[in-house]
């Protein structure tokens, strides 16, 4: 995302700007194999789990005047040959971008060379410049699949230097899960962000329209989390991954909440859902095979919290736990009468 200040934001909105960026980059902190196939889908390579490591590399630069170029994300793949991948996240359609990126690339091959310089002691100046994405994770329909520069040397060589553009708000939940983009299931929630800013230019007269948007923010959070669940429970995730997608899911929901309708009480009750799904499926992979009575418990507990929380009915409530749980009328009865009170108290 766009790195120079901007002089006429607001601390408030360079704050906001900040968080989101952060939110952003947490969705590439999950384990090696989740965000290695993530990262073979999106640049369309074949590196093969068990034989390649990756690390998260300097995104940091100082220019011959001493100011600080900052990419979004630099990480280097380690198997047959080493190769970094530069990834920049966008909301908006930047003309600039371009320019940016080679500024970033150029520096990091440049950074490359020299390490390679001080540990091989090599004679050859070669720049190898990373492979390079923008995602863009707003709707936006002039923006193009690629963006690119032409390069002119003054003996009239031309080079073009060209960055593809991944389109995210093109990616339905199925076609996430199908493609292993589990970590990029929490932008399913910015596909509703679009309403919130045009609702927002007259937030006064907008109010109770903002308000049932931010209803179907918080409904698409939910069918996310339950989404994660499921690829944690199918173990397409661990327990860590989904600890750090849900809590991406969380703040993505804050954030969008704290900006356009700054209600509380949405966050809490976001908050505890995401909490809810997680510390059942914790618990469930804690005890050992056979034993399901505490993997039941953990699931009506997390069941009667989660529709506590939604307002739902006791009889509601009742019909949720027979049927999530597979269980008959008294069974039903009595982990409603066993765990009701205490979870009212949260």
């Amino acid at each position: 995302m766009k790195k120079k200040e901007n002089l006429n934001k607001s601390p408030k909105q360079k704050t906001e700007h900040i968080k989101l960026d952060e939110i952003l980059k947490s969705l590439f902190t999950v384990s090696n194999k989740v965000l290695l196939n993530m990262m073979n889908t999106i640049f369309h390579e074949d590196h093969k789990i068990d034989e390649t490591s990756i690390t998260v590399v300097n995104n940091e630069f100082i220019t011959s005047k001493y100011d600080v170029l900052r990419g979004d994300l630099f990480l280097e793949l380690n198997s047959e040959k080493n190769q970094v991948y530069h990834i920049e996240f966008q909301t908006k359609n930047d003309k600039t971008m371009i320019i940016r990126m080679f500024e970033y690339d150029f520096f990091k091959a440049k950074e490359n060379y020299q390490r390679r310089k001080s540990k091989e002691g090599t004679e050859k100046i070669v720049f190898y410049m990373p492979k390079s994405i923008v995602m863009y994770i707003e709707e936006n329909r002039n923006i193009s699949n690629q963006i690119d520069m032409e390069v002119v040397f003054p003996d009239e060589q031309e080079v073009t230097y060209k960055v593809p553009v991944m389109k995210c708000w093109e990616y339905t939940t199925q076609k996430m899960v199908k493609n292993k983009l589990y970590p990029l299931l929490p932008l399913q929630l910015f596909k509703l962000r679009k309403e919130l800013i045009k609702l927002n230019k007259e937030k006064t007269k907008n109010k109770d329209k903002i308000t049932e948007q931010m209803q179907k923010v918080m409904q698409r959070a939910k069918q996310t989390a339950e989404e994660i669940a499921k690829l944690e429970e199918n173990k397409e995730i661990k327990p860590e991954d989904m600890h750090t997608i849900l809590l991406a899911i969380n703040n993505l929901f804050q954030y969008l909440n704290n900006r356009y309708e700054n209600d509380t009480k949405l966050n809490k009750k976001v908050d505890i859902m995401t909490k809810t799904l997680y510390d059942p499926a914790v618990e469930a992979r804690g005890i050992q095979i056979g034993e399901k009575r505490g993997i039941k418990i953990g699931e009506a507990k997390g069941i009667i919290r989660t529709c506590i929380e939604f307002g739902l009915k006791d009889d509601e409530i009742l019909n949720k736990l027979k049927v999530d749980l597979n269980i008959d009328d008294e069974k039903a009865n009595k982990y409603l009468n066993d765990y009701y009170k205490e979870n009212k108290k949260d």
